[in-house]
Order: C-alpha cells, then sequence, then structure tokens
C-alpha cells in the first residue's frame, strides 16, 4: 500500500503510522520515529501521529521536540486528555512539575478515569513538597489500576519519609510482586529492614 502511486497521501499517512505503531509495540523506537514522520509529512495534522511521535521523543528524552509535537496536537484536538497528559509528562522530563501538574490537571479533567494522569500528578506534586496531594493521587492510581508500579513505589517512598513502616513495605513488596527486579523497591525494603520496619 505504501508504494501504491494510486494511494492517498491520507491513506499513506494511516498506513505509515500503523506501521510505526506496531514498531513501538515491538521496541523499535528509531523505525517507529521514520514512519510518525513520514505519516506528518504527508498529513501535517495527524494528531494521533504527533502524539505518537510525542512519545517516542520523551523516550529519547528529547522533551523540547516532545512539547513542540504536543502542542500542535493540542491546537488540533484540544479534548485530547491523552495529549495533555503526554505533555505534562514532558514537562516533568524537563523538571518542570509547575507546567506538568497544569497539564496533568487538565488531561484528568477531559478524562478522570485514567490512572497514569493521576501517577505523573502525583509524583509531580511529590517534586513540589505538596504531600497530602501527592499522596491522594497514587492512592487514587493506584485504586483505580492496582498495578502501577510507579504510583506504588512513590506512596511507599511518602510512607517510608512519614515514618509509616508498615505500609511503605506493603507498597515496595506490591511492586515487587509485579516487577521482581525493582532495584529501588528492593533497597527501600532494605533500608526498612535495617531501622526494624
Amino acid at each position: 500500500m505504501l508504494k501504491e502511486p494510486k494511494v492517498s497521501p491520507q491513506d499513506k499517512a494511516g498506513a505509515h503510522y500503523n506501521r510505526g505503531s506496531a514498531y513501538i509495540r515491538l521496541g523499535d523506537g528509531p523505525k517507529a520515529l521514520v514512519d510518525m514522520n513520514e505519516a506528518l509529512r504527508l498529513k501535517p495534522d495527524f494528531s494521533r501521529a504527533l502524539q505518537t511521535r510525542a512519545g517516542i521523543l520523551i523516550a529519547q528524552q528529547k522533551f523540547d521536540a516532545a512539547i513542540k509535537d504536543l502542542d500542535k496536537a493540542i491546537l488540533i484536538d484540544p479534548k485530547s486528555s491523552s495529549a495533555f497528559n503526554n505533555r505534562g509528562m514532558a514537562y516533568m522530563g524537563k523538571k518542570n512539575p509547575g507546567k506538568a501538574i497544569a497539564d496533568l490537571s487538565k488531561a484528568i479533567e477531559l478524562d478522570p478515569k485514567d490512572p497514569a494522569s493521576y501517577t505523573t500528578r502525583g509524583s509531580a506534586y511529590m517534586i513540589t513538597g505538596d504531600k497530602p496531594k501527592a499522596m491522594d493521587d497514587l492512592s487514587k492510581a493506584i485504586s483505580m489500576d492496582a498495578k502501577q508500579t510507579v504510583a506504588l513505589y512513590n506512596r511507599g517512598a511518602l510512607y517510608a519519609g512519614g515514618g509509616d513502616k508498615v505500609k511503605a513495605k506493603a507498597d515496595f513488596e506490591a511492586v515487587l510482586a509485579i516487577t521482581p527486579g525493582h532495584k529501588e523497591a528492593k533497597a527501600q525494603l532494605a533500608a526498612l529492614a535495617k531501622t526494624g520496619g
């Protein structure tokens, strides 16, 4: 289909997007990026391709380029919770928790059932030192999806920092039940054991 002369640019853009998405599932970011670039060359206002390319760029720690794509995606589709969520993640990568919280709050407003937005916003609140809001968001994410390892780990860290060793231990053990090789959770449990937790 990609080499057929009679196929419209819109359809070719869709085919590149689909193949790029398959490359992402296979863990091949560079090939996925080539396809997303081509999809956007053929269809510059392709919001899903902009968001997907931004996700690849975030994984490559190219946060400014990701934000540029997400700014455009939001202009095209201002009700896209995933675009706001991804831009919030990019701002977290840039160590700008204030902008991240604003975007993640908008993502939650648009889709209050997405645990990933609560997890990331909770992490941003941790950075700003707002522990009660961080705890609320992380607990909300975990109540929606008990396999949110980032939320479990960060909530465990909050519990440990607040002296609640029992709850901290439970969260770190839950992380290890999901991801047995999680080095940070193992280290936290070892530290708790040394202090009698």
